[in-house]
């Protein structure tokens, strides 16, 4: 899923930065690969095409902005994940960072065919 995050950001970015400064951009292809072969660090890799009559300098730029996104930038940091305090009203003995469901999760069917 951060696979997919990652690249609908950097598919997004450059298509609004485009829209709004009036370059050509007609298409966007991007595929990202998670590498977490070394258990120190996570390796995202990711290659953007952009298609269009675009100028060099309009490439530069466009390649620029997506290399920004703010999902990239977002996992570029280091993170932190903590438990989240109960609800308010909340019953007790749920724990820490739980919260009650408001509609049932839908399962994926059984793979064993039963």
């Amino acid at each position: 899923m951060l696979e997919a995050a990652l690249a609908t950001c950097i598919h997004m970015t450059p298509r609004a930065y485009a829209r709004t400064h009036g370059i050509s951009l007609e298409d966007v292809e991007v595929s990202v690969a998670m590498d977490r072969t070394r258990p120190e660090e996570t390796v995202f890799r990711y290659a953007l095409i952009l298609k269009g009559p675009l100028s060099p300098e309009d490439l530069e730029r466009l390649h620029r902005t997506a290399a920004a996104c703010p999902v990239k930038n977002t996992l570029s940091k280091p993170l932190m994940f903590e438990p989240a305090p109960p609800p308010a009203g909340c019953p007790p003995g749920l724990g820490r960072g739980h919260q009650p469901l408001k509609a049932p999760v839908a399962r994926p069917p059984s793979r064993s065919g039963a």
